[in-house]
C-alpha cells in the first residue's frame, strides 16, 4: 500500500509530460496553419493562440505546484498511514469516468476567467472519491 502511495509523483510528472505533449500536438497540428486570406483571420487566429499560451501557462503552474506538493507529501509518515491501500485504483477509476472527461472538456471548453480553481464539482459517480475519502 505504501509503495503505491509512493508512486502518485510519478503519475503527476507523467500528466506534465502529457500535457506538453498535447499542446505541441496542438500548436504543430496538421491542417491547421493560418488562414492567409485576410488580417482578420490572422488577427483571431493569434488572438486564439495567446489565449490557449496563457491558459496552458497557467495549468503548467498549477500542475507543478501540484506535483511539488506531492513530492513533498511522498516522505511524510502518514501518507502510507491513513491513505487506503486502494487510493491508486480509485484514483485510476476516477480519472477514467466518462463524466469526470466530461467535466474537463466542459472545463477546457469555458473561458479561462472562469477557472480561478480546478474542481470536478458537478462529477458524480460511484468510482469517483468523495472528499471525505481522500486521506491527506
Amino acid at each position: 500500500e505504501a509503495v503505491m502511495a509512493h508512486q502518485i509523483p510519478k503519475v503527476a510528472h507523467t500528466l506534465v509530460e502529457i500535457a506538453e505533449v498535447a499542446r505541441y500536438a496542438y500548436e504543430h497540428r496538421s491542417g491547421h496553419a493560418p488562414d492567409h486570406d485576410g488580417a482578420t483571420a490572422l488577427a483571431a487566429d493569434g488572438e486564439e493562440a495567446a489565449r490557449l499560451r496563457a491558459e496552458n501557462a497557467v495549468l503548467r503552474a498549477r500542475l507543478a505546484d501540484d506535483l511539488a506538493l506531492l513530492r513533498e507529501l511522498q516522505g511524510a509518515p502518514f501518507v502510507s498511514q491513513e491513505c487506503p491501500p486502494d487510493l491508486h485504483n480509485r484514483l485510476v477509476a476516477s480519472v477514467n469516468n466518462a463524466g469526470f472527461l466530461a467535466h474537463l472538456e466542459k472545463v477546457r471548453d469555458e473561458p479561462l476567467h472562469q477557472h480561478t480553481k480546478l474542481s470536478i464539482g458537478g462529477v458524480t459517480g460511484s468510482s469517483l472519491l468523495k472528499p471525505s475519502e481522500v486521506c491527506c
